[in-house]
């Protein structure tokens, strides 16, 4: 009866997936492999169009459990903050394709005018902030060669 109930228990993964379906579950890390959490992640079937989205929790962990296994799936994720990414994956009938996808930092890179994401307006104070205290050094550095 107990060897019975140990079989019975190890199967229930593989009776509970059909052989119509299948499961993609993962992490999310950074480059120093830490969990990130509250990352979005989106499935999106490249034969129906079906798509789910969920967010991976404190320990970076997702899943996506009932998935139509018909096709493979491009997978997508993003947060502020990371570089987004995308990912085509297959996946089969009854199976669980288990990712660890690590996530870089994003970068800014400049524009045209050499702004790195901020405003003209912000600029423009930076720029009359640095020259208020160039003025400021000189006249205290006058006043100090002077007495």
């Amino acid at each position: 009866m107990l060897r019975l109930l140990i079989v019975l228990v190890c199967c229930l993964p593989a009776l509970a997936q059909s052989p119509d379906s299948a499961t993609v579950q993962g992490r999310v890390v950074d480059p120093s492999q830490a969990a990130i959490e509250g990352v979005t992640i989106s499935v999106t079937n490249t034969v129906t169009g079906f798509q789910r989205t969920t967010r991976s929790d404190s320990s970076g962990s997702f899943a996506f459990a009932g998935l139509p296994a018909l096709g493979g799936y491009n997978l997508e994720i993003s947060k502020q903050g990371f570089a987004p990414l995308k990912r085509s994956i297959s996946v089969f009938g009854g199976n669980t394709a288990t990712l660890v996808v690590g996530c870089e930092p994003a970068t800014i890179e400049p524009d045209l005018e050499g702004n790195f994401g901020l405003s003209r307006a912000v600029h423009e104070a930076v720029d009359e902030a640095v020259r208020l205290v160039e003025e400021l050094v000189a006249s205290a550095w006058t006043r100090l060669n002077a007495a």
